[in-house]
């Protein structure tokens, strides 16, 4: 209400996610704003939430709201608030908003049932859905690439029991999969989330029932979105053959690889690119970005900032967008959405796993991999002995590099010191082993 008539008439999109209640809470903040004249446009069911800020963005709204506690425990649901620009709110408009939850009262202010002003409410269905799966599709950096090795690919999917259950796979059918094995206990809408004590994608622990499918089915891809669908985690086999998890970090690395690589082989890479990443990100996309000519940019952690740098952008008429991501297992991909997107991300992976066959560039018929199935070995091989050394999975900074050889330098003396001390206290010991048989020879 305190921005106008104008942002009353331009609405609010609702989603949700499976949640216990999340229908409900969803169908209720829509009733509450339709008695103060604002119009809604509500979901007819649950959907992935980069489709609530593709729809914010597609039907001009002025805000968004998601009833969703994203990949946390059963017992948890919360509520997201997405500005005009499809992006959670910063700055001035995020105090604004804090500042007037902090002021109201929620038995005066929120008005009772019989205040609803149903023609206020739209319903948004299966027309946005084409819409939003178009926009997805045009994402492919190598159209066609799924269908032409369709045959020999089985991919292994998982909701877990959240709102991609519908999206997700008509996505990856529609781009060219035909062997794609869904997860039967997970692939229900369940806001009790059976079997998984955390609906989370970066747990191991959230695939155990996905092994067991991709390994009926001899498939080396399990693929699993979060409740509310903008996170993705993804196992595949390592050189052994066991079913590994690749860390959000892992994944962004290749995702640039793969996309940048994709865009130069077929002479479309922009001539002002940027990516964008968190603070926390591993630097290997600083090496990568480098390696490409792609400008790279370091934000604090939160897609909202990532959304930033993209606006400005748009604003300045400069740059042309690649990829967004974090290591919390978040990629975006597109300028339709301003929020990480486990549908796009979904796509990306699945064609980032391709086989690419070019003759005429490799004559000897080899068909070598994609150079993201390198890389991806490449890490997993690295994990594998980082971790035989017990040294940390993680890409350090520079900072962190000289912190830990400070520390092994400061280790290395202090076990010196330790040994020198034992030596001495041998050395004591067996003078006084000698100065006691010098006494018994005496008496």
């Amino acid at each position: 209400e305190s921005f106008g008539e104008e942002a009353k008439a331009r609405g609010v999109m609702f989603g949700c996610d499976s949640r216990n209640n999340s229908a409900a809470f969803d169908r209720r903040c829509a009733e509450v704003l339709t008695a103060h004249g604002i119009k809604c446009y509500l979901f007819d069911e649950l959907r992935p939430t980069p489709m609530l800020s593709a729809g914010v963005r597609y039907f001009g709204c002025i805000a968004g709201i998601n009833i969703t506690a994203s990949h946390n425990p059963s017992a948890y649901n919360g509520y997201k608030l997405y500005w005009e620009d499809g992006a959670q709110p910063t700055g001035d408009i995020a105090t604004k908003v804090a500042d007037f939850i902090a002021s109201s009262d929620i038995f005066a202010d929120v008005p009772s049932p019989d205040k609803v002003n149903e023609d206020l409410i739209v319903s948004v269905g299966a027309d946005f859905d084409e819409i939003f799966m178009k926009l997805c599709m045009a994402e492919q950096v190598y159209p066609d690439a799924v269908r032409r090795d369709a045959d020999a690919l089985r991919v292994v999917y998982t909701p877990l029991c959240g709102a991609g259950y519908r999206i997700v796979p008509e996505v990856l059918r529609r781009i060219g999969v035909k062997n794609l094995y869904t997860v039967p206990s997970q692939i229900v809408p369940n806001g009790d989330f059976p079997g998984l004590e955390k609906p989370n994608p970066e747990y191991p622990a959230a695939f155990k029932e996905g092994i067991k499918i991709a390994e009926e089915v001899n498939s080396d891809l399990i693929i699993a979105n979060d409740p509310d669908c903008d996170r993705v985690g993804v196992m595949a086999r390592n050189a052994k053959g066991e079913f590994q998890c690749i860390t959000g970090n892992q994944m962004g690395s290749l995702l640039l690889d793969y996309i940048f690589s994709a865009l130069e082989e077929q002479n479309k890479m922009p001539a002002d690119p940027y990516a964008v990443k968190t603070i926390v990100t591993s630097e290997m996309a600083t090496a990568i970005c480098k390696a490409h000519g792609v400008e790279l940019y370091n934000v604090l952690t939160g897609f909202k900032f990532i959304a930033e740098v993209i606006a400005k952008h748009e604003a300045e008429g400069r740059g042309t967008f690649l990829l967004g991501y974090e290591e919390s297992y978040g990629y975006m991909k597109g300028p339709y959405a301003r929020d990480k997107d486990g549908v796009v991300a979904s796509m990306l992976i699945k064609r980032a796993r391709l086989p690419r066959r070019n003759l005429e560039e490799h004559p000897d018929g080899r068909g070598e991999r994609h150079r993201t199935s390198e890389v991806q070995r490449s890490l997993l091989g690295d994990r594998k002995r980082q971790r035989r050394r017990g040294a940390s999975v993680r890409h350090r900074t520079e900072d962190q590099v000289l912190y830990s050889r400070k520390r092994r330098g400061r280790r290395r003396g202090q076990r010196q010191r330790e040994g020198l001390h034992a030596r001495a206290r041998g050395h004591a010991r067996h003078a006084a082993r000698q100065s006691e048989k010098v006494r018994r020879k005496e008496r």
